[in-house]
């Protein structure tokens, strides 16, 4: 039921959304295709969407084996280091590079653990150990007969579908400007750090794999009916172009957003299934305290899992895989946990849900509130407070945060006047902190992207 089920994913959502790839690993997957496309000669989001893409991939399984455990690069050290004391530094310094998972009940081996991708020397494809089946491989690591394997594992296809929505973008001045930012993003900076990791990576384990055929992402399709694709495409250009900001907030900008747009688009896909508005809110908690919206935020974060999971009931059904539409099988019972964990598990990792499990509610955290004020501002633009919680929030993501808003869709009739306020009131506090938001007076307050701080 495996093959079935993945058919029924991919049909619904146009890609393989899974917990296994869920969050970070999306913009990941993503910036490993936009290098990798780069270092086989195709040049960045390549026209040709007829054939699956050739790319090249490297593991960078060296850095992050130190990084994790020292028996795994016990062999390598007495030629690669020089030294007891560049191996304690050198791991600190890995170490501070590595992307946190949240919701990892344990800590994952090399394999699971990725580097930043803050300068294009650092951007490497998934990789794995597993057992050698040839003579000629060199063993790695403690466990006799290990090898490196650059496969996928955690890019399970959500960064293929980013990649495709940017490629696929019909406005092409807008693609040109994406393609440009995109190229500074993975290129080689020839850095103190860049340099570094040029030298570990010449003691991978691996040799880089050269002509990859990425059939995920030439599989993907961009399924029409939601608003996100644009959403992304814009967002991504405004963000690469920032010229102003440091690579490595740029980056962590994308880590952000991009993941985010994909979550929402696939909640989108499940409410078309189900005949539903694409365009019901989603109220968002700005406070740090229990409030009326918060019960509302999270009756809607359970309201859009189960939308995920009668939504993927509903396509296997009328795909007619009976197996996974019989509700006294455990295949039907827990089959559509992994793609609903993809949409729950990507929230809450980028900041758009409170927590990775438990009560969960919507919410705004500061990392993901940056990141959608680089993408949803172009260059320069400046909103009233007012404007952007009702023009960027709510009419481009459609998210409750301020009371003109909540007015829209009726929330005021169940929640008072004064929460909502308040609730705006926070949201106006955390775009201060960050720099965005400047007041010139008790009645004006304005947002830009441009921080003066």
């Amino acid at each position: 039921m495996r093959l079935e089920a993945e058919t029924v994913v991919k049909n619904l959502f146009g890609a393989s959304l899974y917990d296994q790839g869920r969050g970070f690993y999306v913009c990941l997957e993503l910036l490993a295709l936009v290098w990798g496309t780069q270092e086989a000669g195709l040049g960045i989001l390549p026209d040709d969407v007829s054939k699956a893409l050739t790319i090249v991939r490297r593991s960078h399984d060296f850095a992050r084996r130190i990084a994790t455990n020292r028996a795994d690069v016990e062999a390598e050290l007495a030629t690669a280091l020089d030294g007891e004391g560049t191996f304690e530094t050198l791991q600190q310094l890995l170490n501070s590079l590595i992307v946190p998972i949240p919701g990892r009940r344990v800590v994952p081996s090399w394999g699971g653990r990725h580097l930043y991708p803050y300068v294009g020397e650092l951007i490497h494809y998934d990789a794995v150990s597993r057992r050698a089946t040839k003579a000629s491989l060199r063993p790695v690591g403690p466990r006799p007969g290990s090898i490196v394997s650059i496969e996928r594992y955690s890019f399970r296809g959500g960064g293929g579908l980013a990649h495709k929505i940017l490629r696929t973008d019909p406005n092409f001045a807008r693609l040109s400007e994406t393609r440009s930012g995109l190229v500074e993003i993975v290129a080689s900076s020839n850095g103190a750090l860049a340099r570094i990791a040029k030298a570990l990576t010449a003691a991978d384990a691996t040799p880089p794999d050269t002509d990859f055929l990425d059939e995920r992402e030439h599989e993907a399709v961009v399924k029409a009916g939601t608003g996100w694709p644009e959403v992304l495409r814009r967002g991504v250009k405004n963000i690469v172009t920032r010229k102003h900001l440091p690579r490595a907030r740029r980056v962590e900008a994308l880590m952000h957003f991009v993941p985010y747009c994909i979550a929402r688009h696939q909640l989108d896909l499940a409410r078309i299934e189900l005949g539903m508005n694409v365009d019901i809110a989603i109220p968002v908690d700005c406070r740090s305290k229990a409030s009326p919206i918060r019960e509302a935020a999270r009756l809607s974060a359970e309201e859009a899992v189960g939308t995920l999971g009668n939504a993927l009931l509903e396509r296997a059904r009328a795909m007619d895989v009976d197996g996974l539409v019989r509700p006294t099988t455990a295949q039907a019972r827990k089959w559509r946990d992994s793609p609903k964990g993809f949409f729950g598990g990507t929230l809450g990792t980028v900041g758009a849900l409170n927590a990775m499990a438990g009560k969960r509610h919507f919410c705004l955290r500061t990392d993901l509130l940056e990141s959608l004020v680089l993408a949803l501002l172009g260059p320069g633009e400046e909103r009233s407070f007012s404007s952007f919680c009702q023009e960027v929030l709510y009419d481009d993501l459609r998210l409750v945060v301020d009371d003109r808003s909540a007015g829209r869709v009726n929330a005021l009739t169940r929640i008072n006047l004064a929460e909502f306020e308040e609730n705006s009131r926070a949201l106006g506090l955390a775009l201060k902190d960050l720099g965005f938001l400047h007041s010139y007076s008790d009645a004006t307050q304005i947002v830009s992207a441009e921080v003066t701080q």
